[in-house]
């Protein structure tokens, strides 16, 4: 009994180790991936070329419309058209692209009574990115910056507050769709990102707009994240792919941003930026 009793004893050890061993290693791939993918938004960032950020822009695009196209059960052929609409792009003015490409797409998917999904592929993300460009041809590496950040901080912050505060003082879940996200986590991202990117965003605006742009950012940001977990939920998935090791998908680590894109796009035509 005793040889048994050690035994078990020692399996259970190698279990744990073997788990922990294994966290560990996905933590460092995570690092990893984060290190490289920071080095590479600063490298294009300082070098600030229009079509450096166009063909960045258009890469994005074409690893996350081939994700959309997997989460929406594509046949192709709305990832075709978003794949060339995001290279046209580096040339031309995205906004026009856009619309023509959906344009053609809606005639297309009509033509050859495809699935009405093939446009859902078009709207996400070749859309937001395609307003995103625009707003940096309009507005500046600076804004984008300050939008990145605002998705980042809001993560970061809601990673934090959720270890710390999650289901202390709200027991239901922030939504069925995220159940593992608290409503402590997301209030408090929210407040971090409102609070910082505040700070961020003083060259552009007054610290009272600062402050209120920065918080409606963060809410969009929130929605982003929500919208493409709840794309993963409808297709059974955990990631929206697996290119970035630790990460998941493209769609995983720009969700939130894809939405912050269109709410400084919108900012934008506004006038407000």
């Amino acid at each position: 009994m005793e040889m048994k009793e050690i035994r078990k004893k020692l399996e259970l050890q190698w279990k744990i180790w073997k788990e922990r061993w294994k966290r560990e290693k996905e933590f460092n791939k995570r690092i990893v991936t984060s290190v490289g993918l920071i080095l590479l938004l600063l490298a294009v960032a300082i070098i600030n070329n229009p079509y450096l950020m166009g063909l960045l822009f258009a890469i994005i695009n074409g690893f996350g419309s081939w994700e959309s196209n997997r989460l929406m059960y594509g046949e192709g052929l709305g990832f075709r058209l978003a794949v060339a609409g995001g290279v046209i792009a580096i040339f031309l003015p995205p906004v026009a692209v856009a619309t023509f490409v959906l344009l053609v797409g809606a005639g297309l998917v009509a033509y050859f009574r495809k699935p009405i999904g093939e446009l859902g592929i078009l709207f996400y993300p070749f859309v937001p990115l395609m307003a995103g460009l625009d707003l940096y041809k309009g507005s500046g590496i600076g804004v984008i910056g300050w939008l990145v950040a605002l998705g980042i901080l809001a993560d970061v912050g809601a990673y934090v507050f959720g270890k710390l505060f999650g289901r202390q003082f709200i027991s239901r879940p922030f939504s069925p769709t995220s159940p593992n996200k608290s409503w402590e986590g997301v209030i408090g991202g929210v407040g971090v990102a409102t609070i910082v990117g505040g700070l961020i965003s003083l060259p552009f605006f007054p610290i009272y707009l600062a402050l209120l742009f920065s918080f409606f950012g963060a809410v969009f940001g929130v929605l982003g994240d929500l919208f493409e977990s709840y794309l993963k939920r409808l297709a059974g998935v955990k990631d929206s792919g697996k290119i970035l090791p630790g990460h998941g998908g493209v769609l995983d680590r720009i969700d939130s941003h894809l939405f912050l894109l269109m709410y400084g796009w919108g900012l934008m035509i506004l006038g407000l930026i």
